[in-house]
């Protein structure tokens, strides 16, 4: 069992009071040198003291991710879709449809490439996995502005998927990086 040294700061997982006490070389409460812990802290009564949870490190797997992600990006793809048909008329249908179905093949694409880095990197392969979303969107609008085939709404039902995508997505990808202790000072 680790016990926390005399003159730091930590926050109590199980109860949430915050214990503290002087740096060694400071003399104040002002936030001691938690730089110095390393492990889990635990009190005399086995409690974590420093991590928010006591429980092993856990991510979310991709295949979970892939059963949340697929379903509500084809929800949120139909809705905007409702909306392109009720806003261009009925010829927005395939606009919306292409939209939709290019955003769900960046967010499969980022998730896939940002769960292959793991280990300290991977907030890293977070990164990596929303830039391949990010330009497959910008690519397509790109193309679209490009081949002046931007009409019947393909770039708003574009963006609209986009940020409905990057929000789902963005939650998804930091569930799926592994959970670190976290220490708090004052």
């Amino acid at each position: 069992m680790v016990v926390p040294p005399q003159n730091c700061d930590f926050l109590d997982a199980a109860d949430g009071r915050r214990g503290g006490c002087a740096a060694p070389d400071s003399g104040d409460s002002s936030g001691g040198d938690a730089a110095a812990i390393e492990g889990p802290v635990v009190d005399e009564t086995g409690r974590n003291r420093i991590g928010l949870s006591s429980g092993p490190v856990r991510r979310m797997p991709v295949g979970v991710a892939m059963a949340i992600l697929i379903p509500a990006l084809a929800f949120g793809g139909v809705l905007i879709g409702f909306a392109a048909v009720n806003w261009w008329g009925p010829a927005a249908t395939t606009s919306a449809l292409l939209a939709s179905l290019i955003c769900i093949a960046g967010s499969i694409l980022g998730l896939m490439v940002g769960s292959l880095v793991t280990g300290p990197q991977a907030v890293n392969g977070l990164l990596l996995g929303l830039f391949c979303r990010m330009s497959l969107a910008l690519g397509a609008g790109m193309v679209a502005m490009i081949g002046g085939k931007g009409g019947n709404g393909f770039l708003e039902c574009l963006v609209a998927n986009y940020l409905f995508s990057l929000a789902i997505d963005t939650v998804l990808a930091v569930r799926m990086l592994p959970s670190t202790r976290v220490l708090r000072g004052t």
